[in-house]
């Protein structure tokens, strides 16, 4: 047995090495060609152009170069073929003007048990926003003398807005680049109690100097800020929200010396005319229940050019009065452009700007005539400016306004609660239009939550969305 192993392992290694030599020299037998005849070329371009035609994969481009076809038969590929790179053509055109103008779409997320709410920002302005105690020091300190005129004019600008400025008062005596300094040594001291511990900060508003509570980009809208000529975004600590299990843990603010307006934005915005204020009185508990609506963005969608995303993130700030984006503040900035266009100057509200005037008495009555053009900036306006939506963002929408008097003997204060709805649905923008095939595959992972409910629903977008990608 061992001797025929050995033998058969003998046999294999003769066998591999006297394998027999293949004989170059003979031919080859010839070797059938699949596929179509092709013409003879004369010269070397049309060699190149026939042996192109016959080996290509696009189809048609074959029928060209076979020999023994009919002149209209040709014709006939040609047209075809041309017919299909122009078809072709047209629909790239049209997925790329797709991808361009409809590379977003809003999705719902119905998960509310997760949900995190921001919490608005309140603002309080006093009805008295002067301490007639005040005017001798400060007209001493900016060189004015107390006289009613003089008091007149400042409680006049105090309170004024854009319909009031037709009736400004003649006033030549303090420069108007001072009137915004006087008017902020003027301001009352207003006690008040906040029930997250919140400390407000003064900033200046089209209504004048205001309060604002749970506000991180206050600072932006200080006099303080404006005179250091102070440009740099502050980092922003956490910023309070609501979750489904503290929604109805509301915030209070309570104004102790002053009856008062206020109103609701969004801490990282500024308050602007737009903005719709309510009065309350001392011994007055007002409680505005808000509706709240919140949007949010992808990081596919960061990715996207502005043109394609539509909206603006904070850190995109190209405003000349602040440091970062809001759609607010660009439409606020498009007003006073607006104002510095018709009336050559910017009121004494606005952040000043070098090289550009401040407005006197005449030219606030200027804004006042003009009040039509400057408030109701339609969306035209605010598309001249460059005004985007921004991409995340939190609405507050007044739901309803209740207000309760307290008895006598209660404490001289006004009280302020802004309940909110919680919401059951938040929005996200997600990118449903791209080049890489990890944006739809991501979008679907990782927000599975997303567009639960109907089967049938959610797999016939699945399918839309792989297509068009």
């Amino acid at each position: 047995m061992k001797e025929r192993v050995k033998s058969s392992k003998i046999f294999y290694i003769n066998d591999f090495y006297n394998t027999k030599k293949l004989d170059h020299s003979k031919q080859l037998p010839p070797i059938n060609v699949i596929g179509m005849s092709k013409i003879q070329a004369k010269t070397l371009y049309q060699r190149y152009f026939i042996d192109f035609a016959s080996s290509s994969s696009i189809h048609g481009f074959n029928h060209m170069t076979a020999p023994r076809r009919h002149l209209v038969e040709r014709f006939l590929a040609a047209m075809f073929i041309i017919g299909a790179f122009i078809s072709l053509i047209f629909l790239s055109l049209t997925f790329w003007q797709r991808y361009q103008d409809f590379s977003t779409v809003i999705v719902l997320d119905h998960e509310y048990r997760r949900f995190t709410i921001t919490k608005p920002a309140i603002v309080v302005c006093p009805l008295v926003p002067i301490d007639d105690g005040k005017f001798p020091d400060v007209f001493k300190k900016y060189g004015l003398k107390d006289t009613d005129d003089n008091r007149y004019f400042f409680h006049f600008i105090s309170n004024a807005t854009y319909f009031d400025f037709k009736e400004t008062p003649k006033f030549t005596n303090a420069d108007p680049t001072k009137w915004l300094s006087i008017l902020n040594d003027l301001k009352p001291h207003v006690s008040y109690f906040s029930s997250n511990g919140y400390r407000p900060t003064w900033i200046v508003t089209e209504r004048g100097f205001c309060m604002a509570f749970n506000n991180h980009a206050s600072l932006y809208s200080t006099i303080e800020y404006w005179k250091s000529d102070n440009w740099t975004i502050e980092p922003v600590s956490k910023v309070p929200f609501y979750n489904y299990q503290n929604r109805e843990v509301y915030d209070t603010v309570k104004v102790i010396s002053h009856d008062v307006t206020f109103s609701i934005n969004h801490p990282s915005d500024v308050i602007t005319f737009n903005n719709k204020f309510y009065q309350s009185t001392r011994r007055i508990v007002s409680q505005l229940s808000l509706f709240v609506s919140e949007i949010s963005s992808s990081e596919q969608v960061r990715e996207l050019s502005l043109t394609q995303r539509k909206c603006m993130f904070s850190y995109e700030g190209r405003l000349k009065m602040w440091p970062i984006y809001t759609k607010s503040m660009c439409s606020l900035e498009c007003r006073f452009n607006m104002i510095l266009k018709i009336c050559n100057c910017y009121p004494h509200f606005a952040r000043p700007i070098r090289g550009i005037p401040i407005c006197n008495f005449e030219q606030l009555q200027c804004i006042g005539n003009n009040q039509d053009k400057i408030v109701l900036l339609n969306e035209i306006d605010l598309k001249k400016c460059g005004c985007y939506g921004d991409c995340d963002t939190t609405h507050y929408v007044a739901e309803s306004l209740s207000t309760i008097e307290l008895k006598k003997g209660s404490p001289l204060e006004t009280v302020i609660t802004a309940p909110i709805i919680f919401p059951m649905d938040k929005y996200k923008r997600e990118q449903l239009f791209g080049f890489r095939w990890r944006s739809s595959r991501t979008f679907f992972r990782s927000e599975r939550h997303i567009l639960r409910g109907n089967f049938i629903l959610r797999y016939v977008t699945f399918m839309l969305v792989q297509k068009e990608i």
